[in-house]
C-alpha cells in the first residue's frame, strides 16, 4: 500500500432504484458490471437517499447539509449563500487534504460548478439523450493516464437511467406501438401499481412497456459503468484507490401511482451502494442504515480530514472495514418540498404527510411492497407512537434555513 493518501473514485448514476440491479434480485435487466461492483465490494442493503429527487440528493452529497439546512428540497434550486453557510467537498479536500479534485458528467447540484474546487474533465447537459459514453470515456482516459504525486478525488456523474423521465414526458401513443409485439419480454406489473398518477390512462401493457424501457436505460448505463470500472481495475495505483458506487434516488415504475421519483416509498428512497477498498473484504451488509448525508463524511474520512462544518452524517468507512462501531438504529429523511417525513427504525417505516397529518406504518421485512398500512392496527400502536415521537423530535432539533421554513409553511 502506498504511503500516499488514497485516491477516491465516486461513480454515481441518476434514478437507479435499489431493486433494478441484478445482484439485488432484478430479473428485468442485465447489469453485469454493477453486479460485479456489488459482489467485489462491500454493499449496503439499507442505503437511502437524503431526499428522493436529483438536486437535493446531490447537494447533500457534496455539502453534507440536510435539505432543511441548505433549503434545497426541490428541483431546480440554488443555495442562497447570504442565508446558508456552505462548504463544498471539492474545495474542502483540496484545501484541507491536498487532493486534486476532478469531475465528469452531470452536475445538477445547487452550487455553481466553478466555485466548488473541481476541474471538469467532461460536462454534460442534464438531459442525457444517451450521452453517457463521452463522459465515461473521459473518466476512462483519466484513470489510465493520470500521473501525479498528489492523491485525487474523481467524481463521475452518469446520466442514466434518468432519461426515462424525458421518455415519459414526451409520451405519444406511437411509443407503445411495438409493446404488443414484445409482450412476452415485458416486466410484470408490480403488485402495488396504483392508477392515480398523471398517466392513469395507461393500460397494463403500456405500464409494462414503460418499465421495460426503464430497464433498457439501466442496461445502457451499466455498459458505461463497466468501462469506468475496468479502467479503475487497470489503473496504475489501483491498490491505493477506493471506489464508491451509488445512485441519487430511485424510480417508481407505477408503484403507488408513481412513474418516476419524489415519493416516500422504498422504490424512490432506497438506492444501491457499494465500496471497494483494498483494506476490506467483499460482503453484504444487511443491517446498517446509510444516508446520502453520510457520503461527504465518508469521503473526508478516507482523505484523512475531519468532516465539513455542520454535517450531520457519519463516515461509513469503519463499516466498510468491518470495524466494531456503534451505529444509528433510526433515520429520518424528507421528501421534496419537505412534503413528507420518512422515519425508519428496525423493520418499521413511518410516512408522515405534513398536509393533513396523515400517517402510514409499514413492516418492511414482512411487507416489502408497502401495501399493508399498520397505522390503525391496535397491536402496532406502541410502534406508531415511538416513530411519531422520533419524527417530532427530529422536526424540533433540525436547523431550518429561511427557504426551508417557507417550504414547511406551505403545508400548515
Amino acid at each position: 500500500m502506498s504511503s500516499k493518501s488514497p485516491n477516491i473514485i465516486f461513480v454515481h448514476v441518476d434514478q437507479l432504484r435499489w431493486s433494478a440491479v441484478g445482484a439485488n434480485g432484478s430479473a428485468d435487466g442485465r447489469t453485469p458490471n454493477m453486479d460485479r461492483i456489488l459482489n467485489e465490494g462491500v454493499r449496503f442493503d439499507r442505503s437511502y437517499t437524503a431526499c428522493p429527487v436529483c438536486v437535493p440528493a446531490r447537494t447533500a452529497w457534496y455539502t453534507g447539509l440536510e435539505p432543511e439546512q441548505s433549503g434545497i428540497s426541490e428541483n431546480p434550486r440554488w443555495i442562497d449563500r447570504k442565508q446558508v453557510d456552505v462548504t463544498e467537498l471539492g474545495t474542502w479536500l483540496s484545501e484541507k487534504a491536498g487532493y486534486d479534485c476532478f469531475y465528469a458528467g452531470k452536475w445538477h447540484i445547487a452550487l455553481k460548478p466553478q466555485t466548488t474546487g473541481f476541474t471538469f474533465l467532461h460536462d454534460s447537459n442534464p438531459v442525457g439523450e444517451y450521452g453517457d459514453t463521452p463522459l465515461a470515456r473521459a473518466a476512462e482516459d483519466f484513470l489510465l493516464h493520470h500521473q501525479s504525486d498528489k492523491p485525487f478525488f474523481l467524481s463521475v456523474g452518469l446520466l442514466n437511467p434518468h432519461d426515462i423521465c424525458y421518455w415519459s414526458f414526451q409520451y405519444t401513443p406511437a411509443k407503445f406501438a411495438i409493446a404488443k409485439d414484445i409482450e412476452n419480454l415485458l416486466p410484470q406489473l408490480p403488485p402495488n401499481l396504483v392508477r392515480n398518477d398523471k398517466k392513469s390512462e395507461w393500460s397494463d401493457l403500456q405500464w409494462r412497456f414503460y418499465a421495460y424501457s426503464y430497464f433498457r436505460f439501466v442496461e445502457m448505463v451499466d455498459d458505461e459503468i463497466g468501462r469506468i470500472y475496468r479502467a479503475y481495475r487497470r489503473s496504475p495505483d489501483v491498490e491505493n484507490t477506493v471506489f464508491i458506487f451509488s445512485s441519487d434516488h430511485g424510480q417508481g415504475n407505477g408503484e403507488h401511482g408513481v412513474a418516476t421519483k419524489n415519493s416516500p416509498y422504498e422504490h424512490s428512497c432506497k438506492v444501491p451502494l457499494a465500496v471497494i477498498d483494498s483494506q476490506s473484504t467483499p460482503r453484504r451488509d444487511r443491517d446498517h442504515m446509510i444516508s446520502g448525508l453520510d457520503m461527504a463524511p465518508t469521503i473526508c474520512d478516507y482523505a484523512g480530514v475531519e468532516p465539513m462544518p455542520r454535517n450531520h452524517g457519519r463516515s461509513f468507512r469503519p463499516l466498510v472495514r468491518n470495524e466494531q462501531v456503534s451505529w444509528r438504529d433510526r433515520m429520518v429523511l424528507p421528501t421534496p418540498l419537505l412534503r413528507h417525513s420518512v422515519v425508519l427504525k428496525g423493520d418499521y417505516k413511518l410516512i408522515y404527510t405534513r398536509k393533513g397529518g396523515a400517517v402510514q406504518l409499514f413492516h418492511l421485512k414482512n411487507d416489502p411492497w408497502e401495501m399493508h398500512d399498520l397505522s390503525a392496527d391496535p397491536a402496532h400502536r406502541e410502534v406508531l407512537d415511538e416513530l411519531s415521537s422520533l419524527r417530532e423530535t427530529y422536526d424540533e432539533q433540525r436547523e431550518y434555513c429561511p427557504m426551508a421554513r417557507r417550504d414547511l409553511e406551505r403545508w400548515m
